[in-house]
């Protein structure tokens, strides 16, 4: 699971600096199974920066409900008590969390799914996935390239949290 990398505001193209951070971060994971993308532009180019092709979009993974946030980003326990409280969180959480399990059960046995998605989605997905995970834990929102590492049997049974390295730090707010 990873958040799409640095791009060009307002546009949707990658930055040079995000290509190099997706390369670097391709280069050290995959090879993959399934890769799914949001549909967004930024998404789909950051699995290719990361030198894999995406076999499938899904507009689940693109955008959040209003509603969902009032602020964001949030920490992960922070995002764990709007998950707690019901409502719109809640119901989003759990349909990204059935996403993620929709697609690793496409996976063979011992097999990898990378899944690119956004910001504030990965955090309520995995929220919902690990609803008595050690949210602080967790840290601080998931920045650009960062993302999960989940471990699923049957069901979600481990989540890493993977940041970039310390010098991609600095661009990564």
């Amino acid at each position: 699971m990873r958040r799409h990398t640095l791009r060009l505001k307002p546009g949707q193209q990658l930055s040079r600096a995000g290509i190099e951070l997706a390369q670097l971060i391709g280069a050290r994971s995959g090879p993959y199974d399934r890769v799914v993308s949001s549909p967004l532009e930024r998404a789909i180019e950051t699995a290719a920066a990361m030198g894999f092709a995406v076999d499938e979009e899904r507009e689940g993974l693109a955008r959040m409900p209003s509603g969902v946030f009032d602020d964001w980003p949030l920490p992960f326990a922070s995002v764990a008590k709007l998950v707690s409280a019901g409502g719109a969180a809640a119901e989003f959480a759990e349909r990204t969390a059935r996403i993620w399990r929709g697609v690793i059960e496409k996976v063979p046995d011992s097999g990898r799914a990378l899944i690119v998605s956004h910001g504030g989605i990965i955090e309520l997905g995995a929220v919902a996935a690990f609803p008595d995970g050690p949210h602080e834990d967790w840290g601080g929102p998931i920045g650009y390239c960062e993302g999960l590492r989940l471990t699923f049997e049957g069901r979600f049974r481990d989540c890493q949290v993977l940041r970039v390295p310390d010098r991609y730090r600095h661009i990564n707010n």
